[in-house]
């Protein structure tokens, strides 16, 4: 079974992709596409990245070599695809690094993730926890934190704290309803259901309420996170992620965040104006650097809260000055030589930078400003880099680089499934730039798949 079929694409809509990725080379910042996908014997949690899927992406990288990298695929015409275009790389676009850079570059801002697998357990729990050096704990997670890593408290007793990027894979013990909330989420994504997802929040809202442990707490958050975001759901998704920035400021299920990256003016299918209120409200709570709910400095609650307020007329100022001063996000005096808390920084500064972006945007950036946008994209970690990679397609398109923009905006749609407004959002606007190179029949291909993609309710 290829990638494809992990997300909720229709069969048709997932041959176009895998021929797109065959014919365009594997695009470093594309390989968050596997950040959701199922490794043997378990379901990768976002922000942790599956071993399998970063096998995967080398597969894919070797194919695409062996096509020619970056080169249009005649088959995809022939079986009335959207073909892709080379111009991505040279105008802008950001494709032109293979799995193993962007890999690298991951590694460098905050990508290091490792497998998060739930092992349904009974009253003895015990969590099996594998280094990348080979080593193999047993015990108990104490602690995950995007600042100071993994505490461990092995069967033995001795306690070890572990570098995130130290870690291979987590096999988790949670109960049996966090497990089926889990595999719900995984099914809903695999078949595109929307009444699994609102399955998969229930039973992990259930979970979270009876489980104690603080990072599991923040786990089946994050889940109940994904699977609002799936539903178009963004500002319940970001009701619920401020209650992980309660819990930890610099958490590790940093990656599950809902920012924004397109204008707000209307409801999407799953929105209201109800929460939409309800969550503005509750941003300005977040936005103050320090008197925050949490009391402390709490870079990921104010980064969502700028992100969200950055369109209103009240906020606007204030979110822009917080989006400046997280460009220069630093960890805490006391953790200034830990390396994980320095990744979460530098990854809060870089999507800092790109918020701003949507600002820009409406000002005619220059073609050096858009191409340093689209260098930015591949220094973040490769499950956050869709949203910026989005705005850099608009960018192109601003510029008119119409080859970039329609292969930008096709490469989010395609990889974006599980982000039900982007994808959608992506989708238009890239069957809109198809049009304008030519591109008829490819771009009515594209809009009758995303009338039967978006169609299912919430």
């Amino acid at each position: 079974m290829d990638w494809t079929s992990r997300s909720f694409l229709p069969r048709r809509f997932r041959r176009i992709a895998a021929i797109f990725f065959l014919a365009v080379g594997w695009s470093g910042w594309g390989n968050g596409a596997f950040a959701q996908t199922l490794p043997p014997g378990g379901a990768a949690l976002n922000p942790f990245a599956a071993r399998a899927a970063q096998e995967a992406a080398k597969r894919v990288d070797s194919a695409s070599s062996a096509n020619g990298g970056v080169r249009a695929n005649s088959a995809s015409s022939a079986n009335g695809g959207v073909r892709a275009n080379s111009a991505s790389s040279g105008s802008g676009g950001v494709g032109g690094e293979s799995a193993n850079d962007a890999s690298s570059a991951s590694s460098a801002s905050g990508g290091n993730r490792v497998a998060l697998e739930p092992v349904a357990s009974g009253a003895n729990r015990v969590d099996v926890l594998r280094l990348k050096s080979g080593e193999t704990l047993s015990g108990t997670v104490a602690r995950i934190s995007g600042n100071g890593g993994l505490t461990f408290k092995t069967t033995d007793g001795a306690t070890r704290t572990v570098p995130l990027d130290e870690i291979d894979r987590l096999e988790a013990s949670v109960g049996a309803e966090f497990a089926r909330g889990v595999e719900a989420f995984e099914l809903g994504r695999k078949l595109g259901d929307p009444a699994e997802f609102r399955r998969a929040i229930a039973l992990l809202q259930a979970a979270r309420k009876t489980d104690e442990r603080r990072w599991a707490k923040e786990w089946a958050t994050a889940k109940v996170v994904d699977a609002l975001v799936a539903l178009g759901r963004e500002d319940d998704a970001a009701a619920q992620f401020f209650l992980i920035c309660r819990l930890d400021p610099y958490s590790a299920f940093l990656p599950s965040i809902p920012l924004r990256w397109a204008p707000r003016a209307a409801f999407g299918a799953g929105e209201s104006p109800d929460a939409r209120r309800l969550a503005e409200d509750e941003a300005a709570r977040w936005l103050p650097a320090t008197k925050n709910p949490s009391g402390v400095a709490n870079p990921l609650g104010r980064l969502l809260a700028a992100s969200i307020l950055l369109d209103s007329a009240r906020y606007k100022k204030d979110a822009v000055e917080a989006l400046r001063d997280l460009a220069v996000c630093e960890p805490p005096e006391d953790a200034r030589s830990d390396a994980d808390a320095v990744r979460t920084c530098r990854t809060v500064a870089l999507l800092a930078a790109a918020q701003r972006w949507r600002l820009e945007i409406l000002t005619n950036p220059t073609a050096e400003t858009v191409d340093r946008w689209a260098e930015t994209v591949a220094l973040l970690p490769l499950e956050l880099r869709l949203g910026p990679a989005f705005v850099v397609a608009i960018g192109n398109e601003s510029l008119g680089r119409d080859d970039a923009a329609a292969d930008g905006f096709l490469r989010v749609a395609l990889l974006s499934s599980a982000n039900r407004n982007l994808a959608e959002r992506a989708t238009a606007r890239a069957a809109s730039a198809l049009e304008k190179i030519g591109r008829r029949d490819e771009a009515e291909t594209l809009r009758r798949d995303a009338e039967r993609r978006f169609a299912a309710g919430r």
